[in-house]
């Protein structure tokens, strides 16, 4: 099997009869340039259909990889918000001073962004709320790295930045390169 980039240049060199040759043949070779046209068509078509779709299982893949582990770290970092234990290691000493009503907040939307991210692809239902999840969870993480800037912590800055990277490709990727498709409804049987 050829690969696409075997197939695109053979698009370019499909064997086509040139302008000097086409006079000195006459009619039968216009014909016959007009077949060899008609096949690059057809070739270069479906050559782009492929490539685009493997294009697209590639994001499709790395899109639910992401959102797993993406959902999953909002979902823990939600409850540590709720919970607040005690002990966090120096690096998580800053949720010791944010506000109760904040630490809610911030907790409850970033659980309800987790399951957004996994939820809705799972089951097949409302799949279009992954990509307001995913701007959920943007808007979350700029709002603590700003909060994280003024407090001079660079590390968690950049973890935020990371974050809000993450989701903005989870959001745009859902929403425009690798879309996730409803659970079809079954008719209903009397």
């Amino acid at each position: 099997m050829k690969a696409v980039g075997d197939t695109f240049a053979d698009l370019e060199n499909d064997g086509s009869v040139s302008e000097d040759k086409n006079s000195k043949i006459g009619m039968h070779s216009e014909r016959l340039s007009h077949a060899a046209a008609a096949d690059r068509a057809v070739r270069y078509a479906f050559v782009a259909r492929v490539y685009r779709g493997e294009k697209m299982k590639g994001h499709h893949k790395a899109l639910w990889v992401i959102q797993w582990v993406f959902g999953l770290y909002f979902i823990t970092f939600g409850v540590l918000h709720l919970v607040v234990p005690e002990g966090l290691p120096d690096l998580m000493g800053w949720m010791y001073e944010l506000d109760d009503t904040i630490h809610v907040v911030v907790g409850v939307a970033e659980i309800l962004g987790g399951l957004g991210l996994i939820l809705p692809g799972l089951t097949g239902i409302r799949p279009d709320v992954t990509v307001f999840a995913a701007l959920g969870l943007v808007v979350v993480m700029v709002g603590a790295a700003i909060w994280h800037a003024v407090r001079g912590e660079p590390i968690s800055i950049a973890t935020n930045v990371f974050n809000t990277a993450a989701m903005g490709y989870v959001a745009y990727g859902r929403w425009k390169l690798a879309p996730l498709t409803a659970r079809s409804e079954e008719p209903a049987t009397s």
